[in-house]
């Protein structure tokens, strides 16, 4: 950038947040948990990304729902079915899923480039795993309004911000579009909840994020990405961590 080079310029790349692929669980094709792990099956996060953000220099791969940064609530459970890459798994889950080449109808919003990228190769990698799909490609307001039909998609592009604590993550809901109605999910977000202690919340937790990626499946992450900021060099101990922070900093002369 024009300011890596010049001593005036700090230059913060920070982590800003996860891209991935929220599946509608309320009714379509996608509602089969089943068929949801096939798709997940075929995605090679590194391309997507790579399509999204184009420098390995502002993504990387995590399966944790958490950040690396957040060390109490990152977790690796249920990795190994991130990025499987595995089309014979693929086959094998979409036969289990009684699949017959139905369409999946993948929404996603022109006006974020990024979005836009991921959904075309995600395209590509599902028409190689014999799975019919069709991108739903809107302007930012009709996608929100297509996002709220259950009837509309199957799944959608989006990306969200890290949150203090999972209970917080808004696609873990029942509310929020793709609509979580998978009961065991839930009772365990109940439980999440109303835990007193910070070692059972920890334990629940990584429950959870393993019962999401083995079975359940709400969303398929794809990875995190970063953005840049600059601050003149002249400012002290400013802090970036999902943003920057300047209650610490100070201006030299």
């Amino acid at each position: 950038s024009m300011f890596a080079d010049n001593s005036d310029y700090t230059v913060f790349n920070d982590m800003n947040g996860s891209l991935g692929m929220i599946y509608n669980k309320l009714e379509g094709i996608a509602a089969n948990p089943v068929f949801r792990q096939a798709v997940n099956a075929a995605l090679d996060m590194d391309a997507i990304m790579q399509a999204a953000y184009s420098d390995p220099k502002f993504y990387r791969l995590d399966s944790g729902y958490m950040y690396v940064e957040q060390p109490e609530w990152h977790s690796e459970a249920g990795k190994e079915y991130y990025n499987i890459k595995d089309m014979d798994k693929v086959k094998e889950l979409l036969a289990e899923a009684g699949y017959n080449g139905e369409t999946f109808t993948l929404l996603v919003s022109s006006d974020y480039q990024e979005f836009y990228n991921a959904a075309v190769v995600i395209e590509n990698q599902l028409e190689q795993a014999g799975i019919n799909v069709e991108l739903l490609v809107s302007d930012w307001a009709t996608f929100l309004t297509y996002r709220s039909d259950s009837s509309a998609f199957n799944a959608f592009i989006t990306s969200w911000s890290p949150v203090a604590l999972p209970t917080l993550l808004n696609w873990m809901t029942e509310t929020y579009p793709g609509w979580v109605v998978d009961a065991k999910l839930i009772e365990m977000e109940e439980k999440l909840n109303t835990s007193t202690s910070k070692e059972e919340s920890i334990a629940i937790w990584e429950e959870m994020q393993e019962y999401c990626w083995s079975a359940s499946l709400p969303i398929s992450k794809f990875g995190d990405f970063s953005m840049l900021g600059v601050a003149s060099s002249n400012i002290q101990d400013m802090v970036y961590h999902f943003g920057p922070f300047a209650y610490n900093a100070t201006v030299t002369k």
